[in-house]
């Protein structure tokens, strides 16, 4: 595992084949996301056609990605933060749960 990826093991039973699509080429639906994982640049902006995985909005939830990833929880508990699909194990197949 490189310095960008880590393990979300609550997620490993997810597929891709459940994520929504958009049309190649577009960000929409994620302009304004950017990657909270510690030395990730991704953005909507630099990279449309990545998946921005929400992080749960329950703050047990919220502060154990935040452990996982190991960056400081110095964040309102409202804050809204994605975690860019290059941090999730692709052989997995991953899927976005709207129950947040």
């Amino acid at each position: 595992m490189d310095d960008h990826t880590y393990s979300a093991p609550e997620f490993s039973e997810f597929t891709t084949d459940e994520l929504p699509s958009y049309p190649e080429g577009s960000n929409e639906g994620n302009k304004r996301h950017w990657c909270f994982i510690p030395k990730c640049t991704n953005t909507g902006v630099n990279s449309p056609n990545k998946w921005f995985i929400p992080v749960p909005n329950d703050i047990k939830l919220k502060k154990l990605w935040f452990e996982k990833v190991r960056r400081p929880y110095n964040v309102s508990n409202t804050t809204k933060l994605y975690a860019c699909e290059d941090h999730f194990d692709v052989s997995l197949k991953k899927k976005v749960v709207d129950t947040y």
